[in-house]
């Protein structure tokens, strides 16, 4: 930070973007490398960056359109399409497999790595898995069909799902729902559900911070009340007994846990 506490900017990207060509993904970033994703109408262009120049370390292009986040294990990126999955190599862009789906991806709900499987919703709200070294398509056990999914997380042993609706779902290591929690049509989870100690924390459409107790049996949620004026898209961050909530106007806040 600069000495006067505001952060002090180290390099800047000097990157020309071609004609109606758009940054559209979340930036990821991981060890010593950025990942961003751009959209020009017809094919999206996935761009590596070093993390310390901002050089650019390689680009390459894919037809269709992706406009959620990538996902990432070792060396693989991992890229949802609107009819493909993608993985590609980080070291240099290589395309190591390419799935099509045939329902189709929702490419607003980015892909999530877990056991060596990547899960994404297709457009008929159904969870689907693919092996994440190859692409094979997995079957999961059970029938994982939800209405309206705009989230959702997955732990070792269990699958959180966040509705438009007003709820927010687990399901259990065989995919056998476990509980849910309603809250009704006035309210929707709105950001990613975080899992940390045994508590699963969302934000929703009408500013509420939601926290949930895994260990109790009736899943207990504790709201902290209207915290924010505007609604929580960004998923909150746990640090140590620390939460972190942002809300899309730019209000941030930090909560003792």
């Amino acid at each position: 930070l600069a000495n006067n506490g505001e952060p002090k900017p180290l390099w800047k990207s000097n990157l020309k973007l071609s004609e109606n060509e758009n940054f559209v993904t979340n930036v990821l970033v991981a060890s010593d490398k950025i990942f961003m994703g751009s959209f020009n109408g017809s094919a999206t262009k996935v761009y590596c960056f070093t993390a310390h120049t901002g050089e650019v370390i390689w680009q390459t292009s894919l037809t269709g359109k992706s406009s959620s986040s990538f996902a990432m294990q070792s060396n693989l990126l991992i890229i949802s399409m609107e009819d493909s999955i993608y993985a590609l190599d980080t070291n240099n862009s290589e395309q190591l497999w390419n799935t099509a789906i045939p329902e189709r991806v929702n490419i607003n709900i980015p892909p999530v790595i877990s056991d060596e499987l990547v899960y994404f919703f297709n457009l008929k709200n159904k969870l689907c898995a693919l092996n994440l070294n190859d692409g094979i398509p997995v079957e999961i056990l059970g029938n994982i069909e939800i209405v309206s999914v705009n989230s959702f997380s997955i732990s070792p042993s269990s699958i959180f799902i966040g509705s438009g609706l007003g709820r927010l779902i687990k399901y259990t290591a065989g995919n056998y729902q476990s509980w849910e929690n309603n809250l009704g049509i006035i309210d929707s989870i709105s950001s990613y559900p975080v899992l940390s100690n045994q508590r699963v924390v969302a934000g929703s459409v009408n500013g509420y911070l939601y926290v949930w107790d895994l260990t109790s049996s009736n899943f207990n949620d504790v709201i902290i009340e209207r915290p924010f004026k505007k609604a929580i898209r960004s998923s909150p961050a746990i640090s140590d007994e620390w939460i972190f909530v942002c809300s899309i106007d730019g209000e941030l806040k930090a909560y003792s846990s």
